[in-house]
């Protein structure tokens, strides 16, 4: 039978895992609506079966080490939470990226287009934000650094700030776009929205873990 640091060991290395899949699943969006690529939407989604099961297994391993070890104290506090750090966070943002992917169906090409410069360039600037914060937000949780969890929950408030200019520059200075066009840009904005909200969620998740406070 496994040890308890083993099961830890493997639940941690595959949230590490799941976090480079749903990364690069982020990008490729990205990808998508700058080129207008819509065989990318497929790919992610021909992918999503690997994110599925890897979610499933960190999710059954973190059931399976409760009901084997009993796990106490900050142990237990950890295998809770990996759990709902894939399936609530992790795979959601996997979601996120299709839906953005989808986009590239009806946006003109943005990459290269000198009338779609400063979109393209807020774009590129939510997603490195966004990735940063998930990068780190991950890296926190399982070195459960509370300091650099903080440092997320602060990064926040500069991804609202990059979607109110991004949503303000769409309607304002984007005369050249159709509404739907519009609309579809805006709803790029809302997932990296709620890919910074879900980074700071497991950001927030480490500072429980480590002090069982939701704030320090």
């Amino acid at each position: 039978m496994k040890r308890l640091d083993h099961v830890i060991d493997e639940i941690s290395k595959d949230i590490s895992a799941l976090h480079r899949l749903v990364a690069d699943a982020v990008e490729m969006s990205v990808v998508a609506i700058m080129e207008k690529n819509t065989d990318i939407a497929r790919t992610l989604k021909a992918g999503d079966s690997k994110i599925n099961e890897l979610t499933g297994k960190i999710f059954h391993n973190c059931l399976a080490a409760f009901v084997l070890f009993a796990p106490k104290a900050r142990d237990a506090h950890f295998i809770y939470s990996a759990g709902f750090v894939a399936l609530d966070e992790l795979e959601r943002i996997a979601d996120y990226a299709k839906g953005t992917a989808k986009q590239a169906k009806t946006l003109p090409a943005l990459h290269g287009d000198p009338a779609n410069n400063e979109i393209a360039s807020k774009i590129h600037a939510m997603h490195e934000l966004c990735a940063d914060m998930l990068k780190r937000a991950v890296e926190s949780y399982l070195a459960n650094d509370i300091a650099v969890a903080q440092e997320v929950v602060v990064a926040d408030s500069a991804v609202d700030n990059l979607v109110e200019e991004f949503n303000a520059s769409v309607i304002d200075n984007c005369a050249h776009l159709s509404t739907r066009e519009k609309v579809d840009l805006i709803k790029i904005s809302h997932n990296f929205e709620r890919i910074a909200d879900r980074a700071t969620n497991v950001a927030e998740k480490t500072v429980f873990d480590v002090t069982s406070k939701l704030t320090i």
